[in-house]
């Protein structure tokens, strides 16, 4: 038996995001934990990680949430970009 914490052997400990989509007749949800974390730190206990994309479609972001959210705002400037140009949505097949 170890005398201190600092000899005891380390667990292992799983990490992740949780982040569920659910289909029903009368559309789809998206949800999604809240919990930011920095190795075994909660950097943020109410981060935003379900985003709408546009009217139509929705994003979850996991990893590193700095680039995440970049890249969720890129996204959703193109949509709107191509909407302007096209005069048109771009399709569920082209956003995928």
């Amino acid at each position: 038996m170890p005398r201190s914490l600092m000899e005891a052997p380390a667990l292992p400990v799983s990490h992740g995001t949780t982040v569920l989509g659910l289909k029903f007749g009368g559309g789809v949800v998206m949800i999604g934990d809240r919990r930011a974390t920095s190795g075994n730190l909660i950097a943020d206990a109410k981060m935003r990680k379900v985003f709408g994309a546009d009217d139509y479609s929705a994003i979850a972001i996991a990893g590193v949430a700095g680039q995440a959210i970049e890249l969720v705002k890129l996204f959703q400037l193109e949509l709107e970009h191509y909407e302007k140009i096209t005069g048109d949505r771009l399709s569920l097949e082209g956003k995928a």
